[in-house]
């Protein structure tokens, strides 16, 4: 006969279930409020671990031994089957949803289904913070660590008591005592196995925290401090120890007092840090941990020293029964409300009701008839279910067909993805022909001339500084900053920013009557057809020889969806834009480009929604220091529908606008607040321009706006 759950006993221990679940539900609605609520997580962890082991202990104690299929079996109906009707039930909702939310969902279900969604997530790039748009069942990573738990961790037990049964023969106390020592030994050895990996993987690279968060080996310590709680303080105490706690008004108070110790530190703690702090990556995790375990130990000493009849309240009891599936089908559903209702806390609620009552179906109901029937005494409870049978098979057929059409219109990628593949695809083609053209300089030039300079990117490395910048290439595969100059095409109807929006003269405008390349005012008339690049200067240049005439952007995915317009509509400007770019990677593309003598007089940094807050202020301090007197700094302030007051992206933009006061020679390209009422043009992410001709417009006017503005102000000095 299968033991009874630790749970089933220990009074209140289902106060550390609700308090991590509490915990992650609040992170996940509202997350300025706890941005560490993750630490939950670690809560269940730990008392997985405890109550895992504790459970193979007393079977072992029992039994003898450990039957690994009966283990395996119970987890299984206990994790699988509302798993399932879970995602049966929350695919329908996401008809409501854009395509975009459900792109690829087939892959992710196949991770849901075979408990790999942690791995799945670290090679998409997933997360609760760092996604365009969030995967509907990103949260089942846990699921998916916990199952990786289960099954290594069983197989370890068994096999240490089934070597140790060689040495000690039947089961006794030796034998027992051996077994616990021998995985307590064990337990350490992983604790700080998994630690160190935690910390070498998150210092692989501190910009992308998901392989030390999502991994099972990095994620496995937390099991491992709740599994030496149950070698030592498990469900099944001595005699001695019980009678040394029973009643004991001093034990009551201490068991009191560290719960409610745990409780406010692990407030705190979910208080003070952040998903991308180093500092939750080395010691936020394992005090969360430690701070678990000290509450599963007050609970236990509680269930001793309270008096026999005195049962934990039923509030408490029904919502650690039905944490579980609570977790399950919040997040897709909240998912889905969050973006079709504007209030955040009228969407909680309804994900709450929609949750509850769904769960409350699962745990009551489906769960029984699955896992009951055939138990004995049990199939009674079975068979007073059994007129739902039909009900219960209609639901779910039913749920099948929204289910499937959502699967079935679903795109294999988004069309954010799409539209930054394309960008990405142009940018690509625009360097390909740059080098393509320098080649074609070096094999065309006159035999007597100096040859080109590879490292410039300016069709003139030399204009004068009152010079006029070239013509914008016309618009094509081959086209960009660096190819022939050739003047501008009329815009067709739709292009998006208007000739009247276009610099002011003295910005960087297309001149009114340009020169020919092959003009006599362009070379000399001795020159026979000249390269498509004018050679280097022959004595060292000045400084305003250096700094070209026109402008160079440096952006992020939602600039690289705008390039092409940007190289259209404005003369002589150079794009280089990359999804997920930080600030500090800017700074560095910049001051290469100085170093090289390419950047222009006009310095656009499209950039700030990616990165921590501090890093993306210390690069723009070091910018603007570092930048060469003759040029005018422009800032673009981010957008993030999203993000509130607390989020990097918030802060970032809000000390930009501090910026032009400061500094003469910085202005700012407001893009938050001319998209801020036109938001329902970008993308389903509230971020990306998403291919809207308008919003690319919008986008390219704003910033041709800011460099009318900079050039009424004067440059670096």
């Amino acid at each position: 006969m299968a033991p009874r759950k630790a749970s089933d006993k220990i009074r209140w221990l289902s106060a550390v279930r609700v308090l991590g679940f509490v915990l992650v539900l609040t992170y996940h609605f509202f997350k300025d409020f706890l941005p560490a609520g993750f630490l939950g997580v670690d809560v269940f962890f730990t008392l997985s671990g405890y109550l895992t082991t504790a459970i193979l202990i007393d079977t072992i104690r029992k039994n003898g031994s450990n039957n690994l299929l009966a283990f395996y079996k119970r987890r299984f109906l206990r994790i699988y089957p509302p798993l399932f009707v879970s995602v049966l039930f929350t695919l329908p909702f996401a008809l409501f949803l854009h395509p975009d939310f459900t792109a690829g969902i087939s892959r992710q279900l196949a991770a849901v289904f075979g408990f790999a969604t942690n791995y799945f997530e670290i090679r998409t790039g997933g997360s609760y913070e760092a996604m365009m748009l969030p995967h509907l069942y990103i949260h089942t990573w846990t699921l998916a660590v916990e199952m990786h738990f289960y099954i290594v961790w069983a197989l370890i037990t068994a096999s240490i008591i089934m070597i140790l049964k060689k040495w000690f023969g039947a089961f006794g106390d030796m034998l027992e005592y051996a077994g616990k020592m021998a995985i307590s030994v064990v337990s350490l050895v992983i604790v700080v196995i998994s630690y160190l990996t935690m910390r070498a993987l998150f210092n692989a690279d501190p910009t992308n925290p998901n392989p030390a968060y999502f991994s099972s080996v990095s994620r496995a310590f937390p099991f491992m401090l709740g599994a030496l709680l149950g070698v030592a303080f498990g469900s099944s105490l001595s005699e001695k120890t019980k009678k040394r706690l029973r009643l004991n008004k001093a034990a009551l108070i201490i068991a009191l007092f560290v719960i409610v110790f745990a409780i406010v530190m692990l407030f705190l703690l979910s208080r003070s840090l952040t998903f991308n702090d180093p500092d939750t990556y080395l010691y936020g995790f394992p005090v969360a941990s430690i701070l678990a375990v000290i509450m599963i130990a007050g609970t236990r000493i509680l269930h001793e020293a309270l008096p026999p009849g005195r049962r934990e309240p039923r509030i408490l009891t029904v919502a650690a029964d039905l944490s579980y599936c609570i977790y399950l089908f919040h997040w897709p559903l909240y998912t889905v409300f969050s973006n079709v209702i504007d209030s955040n806390p009228i969407s909680v609620a309804v994900t709450m009701v929609f949750s509850i009552v769904f769960s409350a179906f699962v745990f009551y109901l489906i769960e029984p008839m699955l896992r009951l029937v055939g138990k004995g005494k049990a199939s009674a409870r079975a068979q007073a279910l059994k007129p739902f049978k039909k009900t219960v098979i209609v639901i779910v057929l039913i749920s099948l067909i929204p289910g499937y059409i959502t699967i079935a219109r679903s795109p294999e990628i988004t069309s954010l993805e799409s539209e930054l593949l394309t960008g990405y695809l142009y940018q690509d083609s625009d360097r390909i022909a740059e080098l393509a053209q320098r080649a074609l300089a070096v094999d065309y030039a006159p035999a007597d001339s100096p040859q080109p300079d590879n490292k410039t990117d300016n069709p003139d490395p030399n204009p004068s500084p009152d010079a006029s910048p070239a013509p914008t290439t016309s618009p094509g595969p081959t086209s960009g900053p660096e190819t022939t100059p050739t003047p501008l095409p009329p815009e067709t109807p739709d292009a998006s920013p208007t000739p009247s929006a276009s610099p002011t003269p003295s910005a960087p405008a297309a001149s009114d009557s340009p020169a020919p390349a092959d003009s006599p005012s362009a070379t000399p008339t001795d020159t026979p057809d000249p390269p498509p690049s004018m050679p280097p200067p022959t004595t060292p240049p000045t400084l305003e020889s250096v700094i070209s005439a026109g402008v160079t952007i440096v952006g992020d995915s939602v600039c690289l969806g705008a390039r092409r317009t940007l190289i259209d509509t404005i003369e002589n400007c150079y794009v280089d834009a990359d999804g997920s770019r930080p600030m500090r990677q800017g700074y560095d593309i910049l001051m290469k480009l100085q170093n090289e003598g390419n950047l222009r007089e006009y310095v656009v940094v499209a950039l700030g929604n990616n990165g921590e807050y501090e890093h993306a202020r210390d690069a723009i301090n070091q910018l603007i220091a570092d930048i060469n007197p003759g040029h005018r700094l422009i800032f673009v302030a981010p957008y993030d529908g999203r993000a509130t007051a607390s989020w990097w992206s918030s802060q970032t933009r809000e000390y930009m606008y501090t910026l032009e006061e400061t500094y003469s020679f910085v202005t700012i390209a407001d893009w938050y607040n001319v998209i801020l009422p036109n938001a329902s043009l970008l993308g389903s992410d509230k971020v990306h321009i998403g291919g809207n001709s308008t919003a690319i417009g919008m986008y390219v006017d704003c910033i041709i706006s800011a460099m009318n503005t900079a050039s009424q102000r004067p440059a670096k000095p």
